[in-house]
């Protein structure tokens, strides 16, 4: 069961209060969830990267802050 952090209700984040910055890899939350889709936050330090995987479902990137790399294969 994965548990959300955020409500269907809610119509504003404030970033701030929910980004948590990890020194090393990645950290991940799921904010949302339902029937049809998971919302994850995502936040790498430095350097860090994503072993390449597959994933059933599609997928959206929306970059909050930052910069880095992607490649679709």
């Amino acid at each position: 069961m994965t548990i959300s952090i955020l409500s269907l209700k809610i119509t504003k984040i404030r970033w701030a209060d929910i980004i948590e910055y990890p020194q090393h890899g990645a950290k991940s939350k799921v904010l949302l969830e339902d029937g049809n889709c998971r919302y994850t936050l995502m936040s790498l330090a430095a350097e860090s990267t994503i072993a390449e995987h597959t994933n059933p479902c599609n997928a959206t990137v929306n970059v909050i802050e930052g910069q880095g790399r992607m490649a679709l294969r």
